[in-house]
């Protein structure tokens, strides 16, 4: 079956799917490269420093933030702020503090960013997979072990 246009804008998912793609059609080379410029755009803009990168990265990668493969709508996701109570926008501006209005609930709230909770996320993501692989490898033991002053003289 040969794919025209109309076909292809007829099939449900979206460009980075394998569904989209008929057979006689699968990603080249030049689209996976469109990918990863893309992703690696995305990246430099969310953050000029590598533990931003790798946090909102770890967090796509794992589901954390949706991603629709438009830059600006992706920076959207990312960077608005959303309350504690309701997951919603602010109702108004903000204090240096980031808490406001809620606009859903009304209540007085806390904002943060998926950028925030992605940051927070990756940094204990991080602690619990040093300390796992410290005791797995016998480095913990070794650490805690007791060593007497005076036999070190």
């Amino acid at each position: 079956m040969l794919a025209s246009e109309e076909a292809i804008a007829q099939v449900p998912g979206n460009a980075w799917t394998a569904d989209f793609f008929p057979l006689n059609l699968q990603p080249s080379t030049s689209h996976m490269s469109c990918t990863k410029n893309y992703f690696l755009n995305l990246l430099h803009q969310c953050s000029e420093e590598r533990f931003g990168q790798d946090a909102i990265e770890w967090a796509i990668v794992n589901g954390h933030i949706p991603i629709v493969c438009n830059l600006p709508t992706d920076l959207h996701t990312i960077f608005d702020q959303r309350s504690n109570c309701c997951d919603a926008p602010p109702q108004g501006e903000l204090d240096a503090h980031h808490h406001g209005r809620c606009r859903q609930c009304g209540e007085g709230a806390v904002f943060e960013s998926n950028y925030d909770r992605a940051v927070v996320a990756y940094q204990q993501h991080c602690r619990e997979y040093d300390a796992s692989h410290y005791i797995e490898t016998g480095l913990a033991e070794e650490i805690l072990r007791p060593v007497s002053l005076a036999e070190s003289v």
